[in-house]
């Protein structure tokens, strides 16, 4: 299974480091980057399995998850646009109700 989830670890490595330096900087620096990287991405693999289990094509089920754990919005002041965008928010919102049931 770490083979799998490996390229979306990697993946997750290099938009923290681009897009949420503080995040990146901090995981680094406490020596956790590549655990939290593997974890962020068994979380959705584990996420998107649930979501086809009740009957969501796959490519729509990783749509809905891929930013819950992996790519995550933008850190303020990261650059000079950082806005969260309303797909994010909702996304949260969808997995918040999902989470419930």
């Amino acid at each position: 299974m770490q083979t799998r989830l490996r390229p979306l670890a990697v993946q997750a490595i290099e938009h923290w480091k681009e897009h949420l330096p503080q995040k990146y900087a901090a995981l680094k620096q406490a020596g956790t980057l590549n655990s939290e990287a593997l974890k962020a991405a068994e979380m959705t693999l584990e996420q998107q399995a649930t979501l086809i289990e009740q009957g969501i094509p796959a490519e729509a089920a990783w749509e809905m998850v891929r930013e819950t754990y992996l790519f995550l919005p933008e850190e303020e002041g990261a650059s000079e646009e950082a806005p969260i965008s309303d797909g994010y928010r909702l996304n949260l919102e969808l997995n918040k109700l999902i989470q419930e049931l």
